[in-house]
């Protein structure tokens, strides 16, 4: 099981479409308690938001309130791996801030 991680703190769309292709996106794991690189890139390895909106039959880039939306990942650094933890941030460079999260990982056994 993996659930979607979300943070505490949201940035509105508007706030971010017109720089949208400036955003970039890390994630950093940590393995054998050690913080390595895991992924890496700028949001256009994505579908920019307002074709996502399109493909639901949105004409706006606003959702209903208390509606999020997923937009994807970027490929892996090193591939796919388990980690004691993930760490991710979003970098605003134009408006000179970022989002950041991070999770412990807890493995479960594996049931035959």
């Amino acid at each position: 099981m993996c659930a979607k991680p979300v943070g505490r703190q949201i940035w509105w769309l508007a706030d971010v479409i017109d720089h949208w292709d400036k955003l970039q996106m890390a994630s950093f794991a940590t393995i054998d308690g050690k913080e390595v690189p895991y992924q890496q890139g700028g949001v256009t390895g994505l579908l920019h938001p307002e074709d996502l909106l399109r493909r639901f039959g949105l004409e706006t880039t606003e959702l209903a309130p208390g509606q999020a939306m997923l937009c994807g990942t970027l490929p892996v650094i090193g591939g796919v791996r388990p980690a004691e933890t993930f760490r991710m941030v979003l970098t605003d460079p134009v408006r000179g801030r970022s989002l950041e999260h991070a999770y412990n990982v807890e493995t479960l056994s594996v049931i035959k």
